[in-house]
């Protein structure tokens, strides 16, 4: 009850500084909980002073992930204050002026969501920063642990198409287009979601498994969370990674089955399997540091003509007028959960975090982890609502 208190006093003129400053440290001398003052002049009686005061806990700091990774833990009633704080307030500013009433029936709705995602990354990605307590000085795997296999420093360009590839493939290609059978209100998830969750998811978990010498996701949490968490998420991991495995393999094998149907489609996934289980085996940077790169290329380069060719051809892109559902049956297929689950690589995954360990191994220090794990979300989420 007492955190939650709030109380207000009124004040004559007579009161001075050393009198609130004696108020304070009486307030304070009674309770354990920090007291906060707002003084501001009464409109209705010009020699009052209104205060208004309230006790609350003190914030609490623990270490989450590693005794490096320092993060202020609020409580829930600092959530506010801590989440929309900085870069966040930034970013929300900018969206809501870019769609404020008289825009929001404008045309080129579109340019200005990736003009969002753009700036997210240098504001709410450099917030993410602090808040991380990232320091380019501090030890990171690939160098403590080098081993010239897995734990193998790369460029930062590369370990970000990498990155890139590894968390995006087809998904935010097939699940956008499937997406857009809801209307241009996928547009606001795509953009939201990336930046608020999931960039902010895979930076974060991406820096804890930088300080937990790229462990994957069950062995960190097992080492925080016990031995059964440790149990259950690797059971959880091997089940939802043969589910995305099954689609990263199917679909590659759709495509080039498509472009070269002379081979037939058991060739193709027999084919691309070998690929999977070599590129494994091998030291990273033999196969995965060469090849992937090319791939992240191509899916940014195909991005970008189908930006060219939306911008300056004969085509219209969908203006986001109303939050309505468009599906034909919207009733069957409602926008929540649907449009949430239908686009999720482009918006938030927690498939992400199992392929982030292969490139905390590689970056060369804790400031390439924006670019790396932020951008490369952010990047996934411009493919998105490109396509």
């Amino acid at each position: 009850q007492q955190t939650k208190s709030l109380f207000y006093g009124e004040f004559n003129g007579e009161f001075n500084g050393e009198s609130m400053e004696s108020l304070w440290r009486a307030s304070a001398l009674k309770s354990p909980f920090q007291p906060y003052f707002s003084p501001y002049r009464n409109k209705k009686a010009s020699n009052h002073i209104s205060v208004n005061c309230w006790f609350s806990e003190p914030k609490p700091r623990f270490e989450l992930g590693t005794p490096s990774l320092r993060v202020n833990a609020l409580p829930l009633s600092y959530f506010g204050d801590s989440f929309l704080n900085s870069g966040a307030k930034i970013v929300l500013f900018i969206i809501f002026s870019l769609f404020s009433q008289e825009n929001f029936i404008a045309d080129a709705n579109f340019p200005r969501l990736l003009t969002a995602l753009v700036i997210a990354y240098f504001t709410y990605g450099r917030y993410l920063e602090r808040v991380a307590a990232i320091d380019p000085a501090r030890s990171v795997p690939s160098e403590t642990l080098f081993d010239g296999v897995d734990y193998v420093p790369m460029p930062r360009w590369r370990v970000f198409l990498i990155q890139l590839l590894n968390i995006a493939g087809t998904g935010p290609i097939f699940g956008a287009i499937l997406g857009a059978a809801f209307g241009p209100v996928a547009f606001l998830w795509i953009t939201l979601g990336g930046i608020f969750m999931g960039a902010m998811h895979d930076f974060l978990s991406g820096v804890m498994l930088v300080r937990n010498d790229g462990l994957s996701i069950p062995e960190v949490a097992g080492r925080y969370l016990g031995t059964g968490m440790r149990q259950f998420m690797r059971l959880f991991s091997v089940v939802l990674l043969v589910l995305v495995g099954a689609v990263f393999l199917l679909s590659p094998a759709d495509i080039l089955s498509g472009m070269v149907p002379s081979v037939p489609h058991t060739v193709w996934v027999w084919l691309i399997l070998a690929y999977y289980f070599v590129a494994t085996l091998l030291p990273i940077d033999k196969i995965i540091g060469k090849i992937y790169p090319i791939f992240g290329v191509a899916l940014i380069l195909m991005a970008l003509a189908l930006l060219g060719v939306l911008l300056f051809g004969p085509y219209r892109i969908p203006e986001l007028t109303t939050l309505a559902n468009a599906q034909l049956d919207p009733h069957s297929v409602p926008i929540v959960p649907t449009l949430f689950i239908t686009i999720a690589c482009g918006a938030i995954s927690g498939f992400h975090a199992t392929q982030s360990p292969l490139m905390a191994r590689c970056v060369r220090n804790e400031r390439e982890c924006r670019s790396v794990f932020f951008g490369a979300m952010i990047s996934e989420s411009i493919i998105a609502l490109i396509w």
